[in-house]
């Protein structure tokens, strides 16, 4: 603690240095014994408490985050309908193109197919 010589000072001023001494420098209260199984939780709670300046913009900063993650929600159901939509769109178009192929391949007049392009029919026999 804090020294004090009491030869040119009063013991009453050397009282009242030791108690202004005690108030500057408080001792920290004995920690408990744990006496509980249960894991002890620490605190991150932080000494002093924030400014005001830096609470408003915490505040602000989390309505914000809020109203984005609403946004988002909301979102999600017409993105499902739209992707739902277009792929219906996509299928009936893949339907319809091999249609198409399909039929161009079965109206191919062979014909007007060159010798060269036919498939042989020696292999099978």
């Amino acid at each position: 603690m804090l020294m004090t010589t009491t030869t040119s000072k009063k013991p009453s001023q050397a009282k009242k240095i030791k108690a202004s001494a005690l108030t500057l420098f408080p001792t920290l209260p004995p920690t408990p014994l744990a006496t509980s199984d249960a894991p002890t939780i620490q605190s991150t709670q932080t000494a002093r408490a924030i400014g005001t300046k830096k609470a408003k913009d915490l505040a602000a900063k989390l309505q914000e985050d809020k109203k984005c993650k609403d946004d988002m929600l909301a979102v999600h159901p017409d993105l499902d309908n739209q992707t739902k939509s277009q792929n219906t769109i996509l299928a009936d178009q893949r339907e319809a193109l091999t249609t198409l192929a399909n039929n161009s391949i079965m109206q191919t007049d062979l014909a007007t197919v060159s010798e060269t392009s036919r498939p042989s029919t020696s292999g099978n026999k």
